[in-house]
């Protein structure tokens, strides 16, 4: 990974970004094989690797193979080869994907089984099912099978991203020497992925997977023939859009068109059933246009991501407590919210406290004779976004509303891009993603005439303004009327709206401020430790990999600084370094929610510590290329919460892994006697507690 210059010449040894997100992913995987966690969590957990796997070959793995379509002198000036790179990726994704295939097959089957649940395949079937199963597939299934044979002669196949499909081995009755090879799709776009099968009221809760519907019902798909062996693949392509200069022309045009596009991208990858004859690979290398050293051997099954609709009999004890969101005590009912922020500001925690008070803010301005004006980024918009229809009443009611959407955010262009259109077809203020910058704020600004004046409200978040993320990330958001930190929320909207730039005392704005303001944050711990005086800094956010920042890091642990990060994905900085050891302390954490909220502490040298919540991770992309925001938090009583719950995720002996440079994800020891801390259950009962 590249490093600035002054660290080129360091000692220090750095962190290569993809690998350590493989060794976050085994960190998912390694929930999966838990015993202690409940089964269809784990199911869930094998569930969420799948997705995260299909998502990391889409868009890192792709932009590794686009680099090796470079000119060997332009590949030569790259800090990492990526041949190399992807055999290495290659191989370690073989390695994750055998563990899975074992810990499916060899552990979450036989648990299934003792709780009574079967997974049948279509030779398991009792006469009853079978003929169940048949008419499954006359009445729902039939209409969506295309059929084809495939030859080498002709141009090749089109598959399509993360769809399913069976190859079948095809034997003519007349001529049986000779082996062809069917396709077809697995309709799991359109149909459930699993089927409930009748049994007695004694027998055990059976399912099947449509995979399954479809190899029973081979003969009836290809009647002049007769098939004996079926196997499954999938194909994952790039996820990159392509819409060229984003100064010229329309952008928003230009992205409209490109996720069009998205499906034709070049393929990653070929997952297909390990037991398919390796004879039939070159056919199918020709057929699909996919370098064989392209294909990854895996199981029976794909697609383990539809396991989040894996079916349940409705036995609680299979899964986790529900931990209800719980409501916020600082904002009773029937006393306008603008009233109680006024007074003091206010932090909102989900999932652990519902998001329905920022909810609730915006449905109050919306009906509000005296707001005049809502303003809001909005990142990644829920399905039926209630916000929005917020905003669209608002706008109903005379205000002026005023909605940036960022269409470049990853996989939600679509739904961005269709919100937007309706807000703007109502007739409310929609401005779109910027040129060459994603703005990946999470900011939202209320001003309402007070006594003939402005006044203005602020909610500030490390979270996407979503309902349906809200109940499954942990992210955190500020409710304040400080004129300190609102005027500049004002002057970044007129930043995004008029591209005006404004100099920020308060708030850490980037691309313009905030690498400035967190590295000098860091070095003034440095500069407190060499003082010999107190130096702390604890840092919790998705991703550290900005090889900067990581220097500041390794200087200030040098110096003395006490420093613990809490870093759930993607880590470059690498603490098992000799002169690092007990100088930085890494863990990340995996539990039921995804750890999302970013809470930056300095410890000011024992004296005023600064505390920031921040939309920004510390990545090179969010530093420079993002419109992002870390803002403090002044109030001595909110400050302690956040050091509170940050203690509760620092003590965490179940869940917390350690990072240490090593990509081994050790679990923090449990000391004899000591009890059992499992930081989110420990933070819902925090606040819990604080509600009562």
């Amino acid at each position: 990974m590249p490093l600035p210059n002054k660290a080129r010449h360091t000692p220090y040894r750095y962190r290569i970004r993809d690998l350590s997100w493989l060794d976050f992913n085994a960190r998912v995987l390694q929930e999966a094989q838990d015993r202690q966690v409940p089964l269809y969590e784990r199911i869930k957990f094998l569930a969420i690797y799948s997705n995260n796997l299909d998502e990391f070959f889409r868009v890192r793995v792709a932009g590794l193979v686009s680099l090796m379509h470079l000119p060997k002198k332009s590949r030569d000036k790259l800090n990492q080869d990526p041949e190399k790179l992807l055999t290495r990726i290659q191989q370690t994704v073989r390695e994750q994907q055998e563990a899975f295939g074992k810990t499916y097959r060899e552990d979450i089957l036989p648990q299934l089984a003792r709780q009574g649940i079967l997974i049948r395949n279509d030779r398991e079937l009792s006469p009853r099912q079978e003929t169940w199963v048949r008419k499954l597939f006359f009445d729902q299934v039939r209409q969506h099978i295309f059929p084809l044979i495939l030859h080498k002669g002709h141009a090749p196949y089109f598959l399509q991203n993360r769809t399913l499909y069976l190859i079948s081995e095809l034997v003519h009755p007349d001529d049986r020497q000779h082996t062809l090879l069917g396709m077809v799709e697995i309709p799991s776009q359109v149909l459930p992925r699993f089927y409930v099968l009748p049994s007695a009221a004694q027998e055990p809760f059976q399912i099947i997977f449509l995979d399954d519907v479809l190899r029973l019902n081979m003969p009836i798909i290809y009647p002049d023939y007769i098939p004996q062996h079926h196997y499954s693949i999938k194909l994952t392509r790039s996820g990159e859009l392509d819409w060229g200069d984003e100064e010229q022309g329309d952008l928003v045009e230009k992205i409209r068109r490109s996720l069009k596009r998205r499906n034709l991208n070049p393929p990653t990858r070929l997952l297909y059933d390990r037991q398919l004859p390796e004879r039939h690979l070159p056919l199918l290398s020709v057929c699909f246009d996919v370098p064989e050293d392209e294909f990854v051997p895996g199981g029976r099954h794909h697609n383990f991501s539809d396991f989040f609709s894996f079916p349940n009999p409705g036995r609680k004890r299979l899964t986790y407590r529900p931990l209800k969101p719980l409501p916020h005590p600082g904002f009773p009912a029937g006393r306008p919210m603008y009233q109680v922020i006024r007074e003091r500001d206010q932090l909102l925690h989900t999932p652990y406290q519902s998001f329905e008070p920022f909810l609730r803010w915006l449905r109050e301005a919306a009906t509000d004779p005296n707001v005049t004006t809502l303003y809001i980024t909005l990142y990644r918009v829920a399905g039926d976004s209630q916000v929005v229809h917020s905003l669209l009443d608002a706008h109903r009611n005379g205000k002026r509303v005023v909605c940036f959407f960022e269409v470049k955010a990853r996989f939600d262009e679509e739904s961005n891009l269709f919100w937007a259109s309706e807000v703007e077809r109502a007739g409310a203020e929609v401005y779109y993603s910027l040129p060459g910058i994603k703005v990946h704020t999470k900011t939202a600004l209320i001003e309402r005439n007070e006594d003939g004046e402005t006044r203005r409200y602020a909610f500030l978040g490390t979270g996407n303004f979503n309902e349906k993320t809200a109940t499954l990330y942990t992210d955190t958001g500020l409710f304040t009327a400080d004129p300190r930190l609102t005027h500049e929320v004002r002057q970044i909207f007129a930043y995004l709206i008029e591209q005006k730039t404004h100099r920020y005392e308060h708030l850490l704005v980037a691309p313009a401020y905030l690498r400035e303001g967190i590295a000098q944050l860091i070095q003034e711990e440095t500069a407190f430790a060499k003082e010999g005086r107190t130096a702390h800094i604890i840092l919790k956010m998705n991703s550290l990999e900005d090889a900067q920042m990581i220097s500041l890091l390794y200087e200030a642990a040098e110096a003395g600084v006490r420093i613990d990060l809490i870093i759930r994905g993607i880590c470059c900085l690498d603490s098992g370094q000799a002169r690092l050891q007990g100088r930085i302390r890494v863990i990340s954490i995996i539990d039921c929610f995804l750890e999302h909220s970013r809470v930056f502490y300095f410890s000011g040298g024992g004296g005023q510590p600064g505390f920031y919540l921040s939309s920004a991770d510390l990545m090179g992309r969010n530093l420079d290329k993002r419109v992002e925001c870390a803002f403090p938090v002044y109030d001595p009583q909110l400050q302690q919460e956040l050091w509170e719950q940050l203690q509760l995720q620092l003590q965490d002996n179940c869940k917390a892994r350690i990072l240490d440079g090593s990509g081994r994800n050790r679990y923090v020891p449990r000391l004899p006697g000591s009890p059992r801390w499992r930081s989110q259950l420990r933070t819902y009962t925090h606040f819990s507690e604080k509600g009562t």
